[in-house]
């Protein structure tokens, strides 16, 4: 009886609802602070850092590095902060053109490395929601890191998510008031379907050693074993969200993150989102969104801050 009271009480204790927000269904623990901080270099503009985030696996309890670049703005006074999270592959020039332009803005950027391989092929489809949700606590973390920075202002804290990142950051932003606004690009919903349909080379070999090793006979019978895996949906946690909040980036020939799946996760918004479409499919328009038209991005973000 009383080793039960124990588990209770410690179970209330790290996931309790001072450390979740209003209507949030998805686990959370908060960040433990910063395991390492490097000063990389400094620049006329910047100063970048190095730092390891002392996360936790909400499904675990188990510690997670989480590997990030803070590009520290050297204007004075606090500042507003966009978290910029990767594609799949992990961090590329892309993300440093963004970077660039809003520090450009006067914003501090914080770009993170993926946490985990989330298309390792050795993970059981019925665990892939708990990689999930080491890639959302990461996103959660770092805003737990930088929120009390003295740099950095608290009430202007933004998302610029991509690909993968940008499906992930998704749950992070429904589930996160603290996250003022997001520009979402070539994200999608919901992810069992993502992942059964895509033609990304990373998803395909999963998929296929997955039905391979878990005796799946068709992708239907893939779908179907995902689909109830996947207890937490975005779709369903839209409703914590304000349209008006986000901004998608939706390619209309897309076959890495099917375009019929970019346009449910918007849809799902209701009317109210800013969406800007690109006639191309998922890598040019990554590249284009990346590089051109920025300045239609950063607007949209500047019309959010908190004054």
């Amino acid at each position: 009886m009383k080793k039960h009271l124990l588990v209770s009480f410690f179970l209330f204790l790290f996931i309790s609802p001072s450390y979740c927000c209003t209507g949030d269904s998805i686990p959370y623990i908060k960040a433990r602070g910063i395991l390492s901080s490097t000063l990389v270099r400094s620049g006329k503009a910047y100063n970048l850092y190095d730092l390891v985030i002392n996360g936790v696996d909400p499904t675990s309890g188990d510690t997670l590095q989480i590997r990030v670049h803070f590009f520290e703005n050297k204007k004075t006074g606090k500042l507003p902060l966009l978290i910029i999270v990767p594609p799949i592959n992990g961090v590329s020039m892309r993300e440093r053109k963004v970077s660039d332009h809003f520090i450009s803005e006067g914003y501090h950027t914080v770009v993170i490395e993926p946490v985990k391989n989330i298309s390792d092929n050795t993970v059981a489809i019925k665990d892939f929601q708990k990689r999930l949700l080491c890639f959302i606590s990461a996103v959660r973390s770092t805003v737990d890191v930088f929120e009390v920075k003295e740099q950095v202002d608290p009430e202007n804290m933004f998302v610029w998510a991509a690909s993968m990142g940008a499906i992930y950051s998704s749950y992070a932003v429904c589930a996160d008031k603290r996250i003022n606004a997001a520009v979402l690009v070539v994200g999608g919903a919901p992810l069992s379907g993502i992942v059964t349909d895509s033609k990304q080379k990373y998803v395909v070999r999963y998929r296929k050693e997955r039905m391979k090793v878990e005796s799946l006979a068709s992708t239907e019978a893939f779908r179907q074993k995902m689909k109830e895996s996947m207890s937490i949906d975005v779709l369903q946690l839209a409703k914590n969200r304000a349209a008006s909040d986000l901004y998608f980036i939706l390619a209309l020939k897309d076959k890495s993150v099917p375009t019929a799946y970019q346009l449910m996760l918007a849809d799902t918004f209701g009317p109210g989102s800013t969406i800007k479409k690109y006639k191309s499919g998922h890598a040019k328009t990554l590249f284009r969104s990346h590089l051109f038209h920025l300045n239609d991005y950063s607007d949209f973000l500047n019309s959010k801050l908190r004054h």
